[in-house]
């Protein structure tokens, strides 16, 4: 269940940020695709794209600018109202090409951030009837004290 599962990583100590994602097989046919069916999910008139591509696999067809370009003209095929702005657009879909298979993504996701629990050692908390000592344990797990 994605939202039971997104809902408790945002509360892990460690994780920064998380992007769920979409994998798909590495052919340029089939990112087109899912492209334009994402695209038909999110996307909507008025709003701004941008697509950035990582490539791990440097066999892959493509170079990331081409995919970028490639990836870009499928967007304005198929819809006529797209518009891209490469400084803070409403959607950034986030292609990785990877060993395996490619992944797109376009939400991040905050978590708690910090370091993950027991990296730096163990502590003891003592509650008061006050805010201040559940506030100093929150803290002091998010700087990685395993309480």
């Amino acid at each position: 269940d994605y939202a039971a599962v997104s809902n408790c990583l945002t509360k892990v100590f460690g994780i920064q940020n998380f992007s769920p994602s979409i994998k798909v097989e590495k052919s340029m046919p089939i990112i087109k695709e899912e492209v334009v069916a994402l695209f038909k999910e999110i996307y909507s008139e008025g709003q701004t794209f941008k697509i950035a591509t990582r490539r791990a696999d440097h066999n892959f067809e493509l170079d990331s600018t081409e995919l970028n370009i490639a990836l870009g003209d499928v967007v304005f095929d198929n819809f006529s109202y797209a518009k891209v702005q490469m400084k803070k657009p409403d959607i950034t879909l986030r292609v990785e090409i990877r060993q395996d298979a490619a992944y797109l993504s376009f939400e991040d996701i905050k978590g708690a951030g910090g370091m993950p629990v027991g990296t730096a050692g163990r502590g003891h908390l003592m509650l008061s009837g006050g805010i201040d000592s559940p506030v100093a344990g929150y803290l002091a797990l998010k700087r990685g004290v395993e309480i």
